[in-house]
Parts: structure tokens; C-alpha cells; sequence
């Protein structure tokens, strides 16, 4: 993809805070990189991260220089980032920000990614902002994407213990002490980030201690379990099919422990319970499977992909797919029809409760006389269809993705085939006026005015299309 803006990630970290965010905003720098774009890191670091950007070609930039080049985007990913900073940073930029548990009071960005597991649900409203949740947007590094190919298993197992790069409380040293009683059972390998200052100490509890791996998922690969904090890590051994008891070491990844448990990829534990954790992982032949098929390693690359379309003046069929509506779809679904341009055009302004949606979206996914449809960009969720069985067609694009003709290509898309599944001579519309936009976009699709109506005490305009 050429002619793309320049990207810009502004991430921190150190011996405060781990490596965590910056090792995501790397991770979505390099698949900028690789589309194409230019791509900087910005932020405060340690040497050793300096030398990590370099050797992987990325710019590293002081945090004072956080503004793209205009026309360009700024990935920010931290907890200490305030509104005033994010207002700020989105009139000068194009904003995607890195949230992990929906904590933040008030989000205006143009695109929100939440990689955790268990996310899926958050609202993140009132917005109009695009919301990437949940772990196939996990920001790994390209190598996580390949299909692991994992040693087969020896007599004695080979456990990875690693708990972020800073593990300021060192929890670490809990966790080893807790296996100590398997050490007969049990080959454990340690790792420790750069700004881990416990290294001395830990020595004397691992064997096997090492200091800043360069290629951790070798090892994951070449390990039966581990034994990780719920940050990043944790996502890496889902996407290196690798069992894994996984440790909430802040309030902020008691959710994503939660969500890994809860999809069978990991068992969820404090450092104190590791070794009967570890023994039930260990005892467990499927958990691998399950953590690969809920991250498969190409969240970079998706992001990355919607940030390049979001780029574009204009997206046509080479950039969509559109495909029916699935249980899965029942969250985005809801945040695009409660976003408060969608709520503004529709007969009712009254946000939609997450219950009385969720009932709602079953009833229409089982419903053989209704068709919804999804139309995704990169795997984002960029606009709906949806046809009921009186063949009334309702459709929404997400604010990101607007006046790039999506709304067109989208009721162009599902005309016929909606159609031709329910056997419906005609199509027709009900726009609340004035509504230019979807009116165009009717128009677009080959559907026709056919007059006015009123309903519900809203004036509206009739659009048919003939099948």
C-alpha cells in the first residue's frame, strides 16, 4: 500500500511500568513498516530499548516529538495520558488509543484498540469512536503470526516463568518459590526484562535465570507450559500455543486472566497457587489449541490495515467484505447502533441497554426472515445491513469510516443477495430527513425516491429498489 502517512507511536517504558506498551506500539510500528509507511516510536525509554528500535529499523524520538507529519497518526499507549492530552493530540493528529480496561472517563479518539480478552463488551460510549476489542487485535510482533510448530514434550516438562519486563513487586520471586516443591518434576526457565532490579536475588532460586531474551517465542516454543504475568505475555502464549497459568499482577489484567481462563487458553491463579495451577495445565492437552485459535498473531497487521484504510479518500470492493452477521458480532453491533450520530438518525435517541440488545440480535440471527449483514474492512467492524421481513432495509457505517462510500458499496452489496435469500420482488427504506448522507448512499446503491411518509411522528423519505 503506498502513500501512507506516517504513524508515530507514543508508548513509554522503564523500570516503572515494564515494557508492555512499548513492545505493542513496536509491534504495530513494524506492521506500518511493512505496508509501506514510515513509522516512529516516541517516547521516554532505556538505552537497551534505543537499541532494540534500531536494530529493527524503527525511529526512536524523544516524547516532546510525538506529532506525526500532517495528515498522519498517533498511536498512543499508556495510563498516564490524560483527556486534556488526548483532546489535544487528535486536533493535530489522527488518533488511535491503546486502552486496556476501559478505564478512561471520556474517550474522543478516532479509533480504540482493546487486545484484552474479555473486552469485548466495554461500550466505550458515548462515542463515535471505531472500538477494535478483544484478543485478534493483540499488537504482537510479526513472528507470533506464523503457525507454531512446538518439540514434542520430554519426560520432564520444560516451564517458562516470566512476569513483565519491570516486575517492580516482584512477584517472580513468590512465583518460584511457590514451584520449588516441583523442582524434581520440572525444568523451569526464568526470564527477567531489562528493568528488572531483582536479578541478583533471583539467582538464587532459578537455575536457569536469563536476562532479556531476544527471541521469546524460540523459547515459548521449545517450553510444555509457562507461568506469565496477564499483560502481553500471556497473549504471546495463546498465539505460541503454550498452556500457561497466568498471574493478574495489577488490577488491570485481573479481566484478560479472567478472559484467557474463560476461553480455555490458561488457568488463571495468584503467585502463591502457581505449582497446583501449574500441575493442572501441565495435566490439560487441549489448552494450546485453544489459546492459538483465540490469537492468531495478526492483530498488528489488521490494525495497521485499518489505520491505512482509514487513510484513504475512498474504499471500494477491493477493501471491504461483506458477509453475514454472526453471534460474535453481537458487541460491535451494539456500539455502532449506540453511537450518538447512529442514536441522532434514528426514531429513537435513547441509548439501546447491552441486555435488551443482546436479546435483541439473537432474535434477529434466528430469525429466517431477516438477513444482517456485516461489512468489514481489516477485520474492523465498518458498517451493517440489516433487512427485516417486511423487506425494510436498515443500515449504519461506523464515523470513522464515513464518506468513503461505504454506505454505497454496503446496500449495494446486500440489495440482490438480500433479495434473492428472501425472495423479495422489492426493497425499501425509511430515511429520517434530512439525511444527505444516507439518502446518497440509497441513491448510490440503485435504490429510488418513492415519496414521503411519516412514521412515528418523523417525516421521511420512501427509497425502492426493484430486484
Amino acid at each position: 500500500m503506498n502513500n501512507l502517512p506516517e504513524l508515530v507511536v507514543r508508548a513509554d517504558a522503564g523500570p516503572r511500568i515494564g515494557s508492555g506498551h512499548l513492545l505493542r506500539g513496536l509491534a504495530l510500528a513494524l506492521a506500518w513498516k511493512k505496508l509501506g509507511g514510515k513509522a516512529a516510536v516516541a517516547g521516554e525509554r532505556t538505552a537497551a530499548h534505543d537499541e532494540r528500535l534500531a536494530a529493527l529499523g524503527i525511529e526512536g524520538r524523544p516524547a516532546s516529538a510525538d506529532s506525526p507529519a500532517p495528515g498522519g497518526w498517533l498511536a498512543v499507549d499508556g495510563y498516564d495520558f490524560d483527556p486534556a492530552y488526548l483532546d489535544a493530540a487528535k486536533s493535530r493528529a489522527k488518533l488511535l488509543v491503546v486502552d486496556d480496561h476501559g478505564h478512561r472517563p471520556r474517550l474522543s479518539p478516532d479509533v480504540v484498540l482493546n487486545p484484552n480478552a474479555g473486552c469485548e463488551d466495554f461500550p466505550y460510549a458515548p462515542s463515535d469512536a471505531l472500538v477494535l476489542a478483544g484478543p485478534r487485535w493483540a499488537l504482537l510482533r510479526p513472528e507470533f503470526a506464523a503457525e507454531p510448530v512446538r518439540r514434542a514434550r520430554g519426560k520432564k516438562p520444560k516451564v517458562l516463568v516470566t512476569l513483565g519486563g519491570a516486575d517492580a513487586d516482584n512477584v517472580t520471586e513468590a512465583v518460584l518459590t511457590s514451584l520449588a516443591p516441583m523442582k524434581g518434576e520440572i525444568d523451569v526457565v526464568c526470564v527477567v526484562g531489562p528493568d528488572n532490579p531483582h536479578g541478583e536475588r533471583l539467582k538464587t532460586l532459578a537455575s536457569d535465570l536469563r536476562r532479556g531474551v531476544s527471541d521469546l517465542r524460540a523459547l515459548m516454543l521449545d517450553c510444555d507450559a509457562a507461568v506469565v504475568a496477564g499483560g502481553v505475555t500471556s497473549l504471546e502464549c495463546a498465539a505460541a500455543a503454550l498452556p500457561a497459568v497466568v498471574i493478574a499482577v495489577a488490577d488491570n489484567q485481573k479481566r484478560q486472566a479472567k478472559g484467557l481462563a474463560a476461553a480455555g487458553a490458561a488457568v488463571e491463579a495468584s503467585a502463591s497457587d502457581a505449582a497446583d495451577a501449574l500441575r493442572s495445565v501441565l495435566a490439560t492437552s487441549r489448552m494450546g489449541a485453544a489459546g492459538r485459535a483465540l490469537v492468531d498473531g495478526k492483530g498488528a497487521e489488521r490494525a495497521a490495515g485499518v489505520l491505512a484504510a482509514l487513510s484513504k479518500a475512498k474504499l471500494g470492493e477491493a477493501d471491504a467484505l461483506l458477509r453475514p452477521a454472526q453471534a460474535g458480532d453481537v458487541w460491535p453491533v451494539w456500539r455502532l447502533a449506540n453511537a450518538p450520530s447512529v442514536r441522532a438518525h434514528s426514531f429513537s435517541a435513547e441509548p439501546i441497554p447491552s441486555a435488551v440488545h443482546a436479546k435483541w440480535f439473537a432474535a434477529q440471527l434466528s430469525d429466517a426472515k431477516t438477513r444482517f449483514y456485516v461489512l468489514e474492512v481489516s477485520g474492523a467492524h465498518a458498517a451493517q445491513v440489516r433487512v427485516d421481513r417486511e423487506a425494510e432495509v436498515h443500515f449504519a457505517v461506523a464515523s470513522a469510516f464515513r464518506g468513503k462510500g461505504l454506505g454505497t458499496l454496503a446496500l449495494k452489496l446486500s440489495r440482490t443477495r438480500a433479495a434473492e435469500e428472501l425472495g423479495c420482488p422489492k426493497l425499501k427504506a425509511l430515511v429520517i430527513e434530512p439525511n444527505e448522507a444516507s439518502a446518497r448512499a440509497f441513491l448510490g446503491a440503485g435504490y429510488a425516491r418513492a415519496g414521503s411518509a411519516k412514521e412515528k411522528g418523523r417525516d421521511c423519505a420512501v427509497f425502492e429498489a426493484t430486484c
